[in-house]
C-alpha cells in the first residue's frame, strides 16, 4: 500500500518555474516554437559530448590566425596564407569527429546554401570568359559555408564560445603591436597623409578587425565577466584582472584603428558600442554602460584628433562631403539593380559592368548589400539577407544569456561595416554569424536545466525519484 504522504511528496518533486531558478537576467520570454525546440534539442545533444583537445585547439588556432589572413608562406610554386593552413587543419579535425563538428544545420545555413545555389545556376549562364573566376568564387564561398557549419557546431559548447573572443582579442593585439613597432608595416601615401597597415592587409579591413577586437575586449571585461562561475569554469581571467588591463588594450587597438585612417571602422565601432545600453534593465547599469561608451568613444576621438591624417580625412568628410567616391558607386550600383532587379547581372559580370560605367576595370561595389543585389538579384538576395536576419534575431534574443551583449554588438558593428565594404568573403564574417546564431542556445537550455534542478526555495533537489525508489512502494505505518 502506497502512503498518501508519498504521493504528496512526489507531486512536490515536479519542476516548478520560479524566477530565482533562472541564472541570467531574462529580458524577454523565449517563445516555445518549433525552432526553439530544435535549438534546445541540438544544444542538449552537443552538451552530452566532449570536444577532444585536438578539435578545440584546431578551432582556437584558426580563430587566432584570422587577423593574419594576409600572412603567406611559399609551398612549392604556390603561396598559401596562415589562415588557410589552420582552416584546412580544422577541417581535417572536423572530419575525424563528424558527430561533434557537424550537428544538424540551422535555418540560416539553408538560407546561405540557397543563395549559393542561385549563385551557381546564374554563374553557369555567364560567358566563358567569366567561368574561371565564377568557379573560384563558388569554391571559396562553399568553403566559407563549411567553416560556418563547423564553427556553429563547436560554439554550442560554452567553454569554446567563451574562449573564442579571447583568442581574437589577443591576436589583434599582436597585430597592433607589430604595426606600432614597424615590424610588418605597409604605408600607403594619400593626399591626407600616410595610412599605415600591417602584413599587406587592406587599410579598411585592418581597421575593422581592430574595431571588432575593441568591442570584444570591453564586453569581456564589463559584461561577460559578471558571471564569475562561468568565468571560473572556462578557465578565463577574472573580472578584476580584465578591468585592470582592458583600457590599455583598447587604447592600443584604437590607436591601430586610427593609424589605418578608416572612417567606416570608427562609425561601426560607435554603432556596436551603442548596443551596450540594451543590456542593462536598471538605471545604475545603464548609467555605467553610458560612461563606458563615453570613455571609449572619447578615447577614439582623441586619438583621431592627435593624428593629422585622420583629422584631415574627417574634416574633408564633414566640411566637404568627401566619401572617397563611394557616393558614385552607390548611385551606379542602384541603377544597375533597378535595371535587373530579379536575377541581377550575374556573378563576376556585375563587377565588370560596374567598372565600365565608372570608366574603370574590375570594380568592387564597396557595399555588401548592393553587391548581392547586383550579383544574384532578389532571387538570391532574399535567402542571403534572411540568413543574416536570423543571425541578428538570435543575437537579440541571446543578449540575456551568458555571452551577454557581445553577439549583438558584433552583429551591429559588422552590418554597419558592410555598408562601405564587402566582407562576406572573409572568414571573420562567417565566424561572427555562427557566434550570434548560437548565442540564444544557452538561454534556452540553461534556464530550463536550472529551473528543473532548483526548488521554490532556491535549493537544489531531484526532479523525480530514482528508478529504484520509484519501483519500491512505500509501506504504510500500519
Amino acid at each position: 500500500m502506497i502512503h498518501p504522504n508519498a504521493v504528496e511528496k512526489r507531486n512536490r518533486l515536479r519542476p516548478v518555474q520560479d524566477p530565482r531558478a533562472v541564472p541570467f537576467n531574462t529580458i524577454e520570454p523565449v517563445s516555445r516554437t518549433s525552432q526553439t525546440t530544435a535549438q534546445a534539442a541540438t544544444a542538449q545533444a552537443a552538451a552530452g559530448q566532449t570536444v577532444p583537445p585536438f578539435v578545440r585547439w584546431a578551432f582556437y588556432l584558426f580563430v587566432f590566425s584570422i587577423p593574419f589572413e594576409t600572412a603567406t608562406f611559399v609551398f612549392g610554386l604556390r603561396d598559401i596564407s596562415l589562415t588557410r593552413i589552420f582552416g584546412y587543419f580544422l577541417m581535417v579535425a572536423a572530419l575525424l569527429h563528424l558527430s561533434i563538428c557537424f550537428l544538424r544545420p540551422p535555418r540560416a545555413f539553408w538560407c546561405f546554401a540557397a543563395y549559393l545555389t542561385v549563385f551557381l545556376l546564374l554563374g553557369l549562364l555567364q560567358r566563358d570568359e567569366y567561368q574561371r573566376q565564377i568557379m573560384q568564387r563558388f569554391v571559396q564561398q562553399a568553403q566559407m559555408l563549411l567553416l560556418f557549419w563547423i564553427a556553429w557546431s563547436l560554439l554550442h559548447h560554452e567553454t569554446i564560445a567563451r574562449r573564442m573572443p579571447y583568442m581574437l582579442v589577443v591576436s589583434c593585439l599582436c597585430l597592433a603591436v607589430m604595426q606600432k613597432m614597424g615590424i610588418v608595416n605597409v604605408e600607403v601615401k594619400t593626399s591626407f597623409g600616410d595610412r599605415v597597415s600591417a602584413l599587406g592587409e587592406r587599410l579598411n579591413t585592418m581597421g575593422c578587425l581592430m574595431a571588432v577586437a575593441f568591442l570584444a575586449a570591453l564586453a569581456i571585461a564589463y559584461e561577460q565577466a559578471k558571471d564569475r562561475g562561468a568565468m571560473k569554469r572556462g578557465g578565463a581571467p577574472g573580472r578584476l584582472l580584465w578591468r585592470l588591463v582592458v583600457w590599455p588594450c583598447v587604447a592600443l587597438l584604437g590607436l591601430s584603428m586610427v593609424l589605418t585612417g578608416s572612417r567606416g571602422a570608427l562609425v561601426a565601432l560607435s554603432a556596436g558600442l551603442m548596443t551596450f545600453l540594451l543590456r542593462e534593465s536598471t538605471w545604475r547599469g545603464r548609467s555605467r554602460n553610458a560612461i563606458i561608451i563615453f570613455l571609449a568613444l572619447g578615447l577614439c576621438v582623441r586619438l583621431s584628433m592627435r593624428s593629422e591624417m585622420a583629422f584631415k580625412r574627417w574634416q574633408a568628410t564633414i566640411e566637404k562631403g568627401y566619401y572617397g567616391r563611394r557616393d558614385e558607386l552607390v548611385h551606379a550600383t542602384f541603377q544597375m539593380f533597378e535595371e535587373k532587379p530579379l536575377f541581377g547581372w550575374g556573378p563576376v559580370r556585375h563587377l565588370y559592368v560596374l567598372g565600365k560605367r565608372l570608366n574603370k576595370g574590375f570594380t568592387d561595389t564597396h557595399n555588401l548589400y548592393f553587391w548581392i543585389l547586383t550579383e544574384v538579384g532578389l532571387v538570391g538576395a532574399i535567402p542571403f539577407f534572411a540568413g543574416m536576419g536570423l543571425a541578428l534575431q538570435a543575437a537579440w534574443r541571446g543578449r540575456a544569456g551568458p555571452r551577454s551583449i557581445l553577439p549583438l554588438a558584433l552583429m551591429v558593428c559588422w552590418l554597419t561595416m558592410n555598408l562601405t565594404a564587402t566582407y562576406h568573403n572573409r572568414k571573420l564574417h562567417w565566424l561572427i554569424l555562427a557566434y550570434a546564431l548560437t548565442s540564444p542556445i544557452a538561454l534556452v537550455v540553461a534556464p530550463r536545466a536550472a529551473a528543473s534542478s532548483l526548488g521554490s526555495d532556491g535549493r537544489r533537489r531531484l526532479l523525480e525519484p530514482s528508478p529504484q525508489r520509484r519501483a519500491q512502494p512505500v509501506a504504510s505505518p500500519s
